[in-house]
């Protein structure tokens, strides 16, 4: 919760320390819970795991010593899915769940303030047939996840979420992503930005317009709007090409009107299959050669 003990005459400190304390009471008396609860009642309550609650601020913190000028996007992100089958979760039970987690993150930094709500919306797993029947249905919902927001938050900008891309997938699982967002067109020019994901796995797919390239899309439909890429990645290819590919996709990317920034898919993963095909690191910290090739910029100008 606070990294070490803050000096007798460090009176920042204390009062920094005052106010992490007052928040987590604030945070466990909403689960009727005390101080000394959270060892003898928090592994009862589901989903309670304090370790994980922190992890996300702590990271924050560690992220910051490095580059206090390092920009940070929120992803406020709830399980739709229960027993491999879409779950309802409505606007306010969304709301609910994540206000918590991301109250400590905006009230941490003031520099925390995009935050994309939810993730590919137009797949089972995240939501589709449960809470939603196709775009229009989840730009209500998102729409009324977004004024609910910001009354906590308002100075937050909120964005619309990126989509899973590409032509219906039984398999997958998911809806056409131009389909959708069609149908969401109204919602999402509402949204201060927009998010989208790029994923290709081969050379000539990384300047396709429906997969690497697939912000130029966004950019025609939304020409006012930043743009976030949320997700990128490529998980076939050997980890030396990919490592060039993102290298030169940064460098691209730096010339696109609008586009905010972009994100690669993904740091690490718990998961041994996932952790495989996309991560930078696994989950024994040794590094799989992408951020060394990315950090040396070659192909920014």
């Amino acid at each position: 919760m606070f990294p070490r003990r803050p000096a007798a005459d460090d009176l920042d400190g204390w009062f920094t320390l005052a106010g992490i304390c007052e928040r987590l009471h604030a945070e466990l008396a909403g689960d009727m819970l005390t101080f000394a609860d959270v060892a003898t009642k928090g592994s009862g309550l589901p989903d309670f795991n304090e370790q994980d609650r922190w992890l996300a601020l702590e990271t924050v913190r560690r992220l910051k010593a490095i580059n206090p000028e390092m920009f940070i996007l929120v992803r406020a992100i709830e399980t739709f899915e229960e027993d491999g089958q879409p779950r309802k979760v409505t606007p306010a039970q969304f709301v609910e769940r994540t206000i918590p987690d991301l109250s400590r993150l905006y009230d941490e930094d003031s520099s925390l303030r995009y935050v994309e709500i939810h993730n590919e919306p137009n797949l089972r797993s995240e939501g589709l047939g449960g809470s939603w029947n196709d775009g229009a249905e989840f730009g209500d919902w998102f729409l009324e996840v977004t004024a609910l927001y910001r009354q906590r938050f308002p100075d937050a900008h909120f964005g619309f979420p990126g989509l899973s891309p590409g032509p219906a997938s039984t398999a997958d699982g998911r809806v056409d992503s131009e389909a959708f967002l069609s149908q969401a067109e109204a919602a999402a020019q509402q949204a201060d930005w927009i998010g989208l994901h790029a994923y290709w796995v081969n050379e000539k797919e990384i300047s396709d317009e429906r997969l690497g390239f697939g912000f130029m899309d966004y950019r025609a439909r939304f020409p006012e709007k930043l743009l976030f890429v949320t997700e990128f990645g490529n998980p076939l290819q050997p980890k030396n090409v990919i490592a060039d590919q993102y290298a030169r996709y940064y460098g691209m990317l730096r010339h696109v009107r609008g586009l905010g920034a972009a994100f690669a898919y993904v740091i690490s993963s718990p998961d041994p299959v996932e952790s495989a095909r996309w991560a930078w690191r696994d989950e024994a910290g040794n590094d799989v050669g992408i951020a060394a090739v990315v950090g040396q910029r070659k192909y920014v100008r």
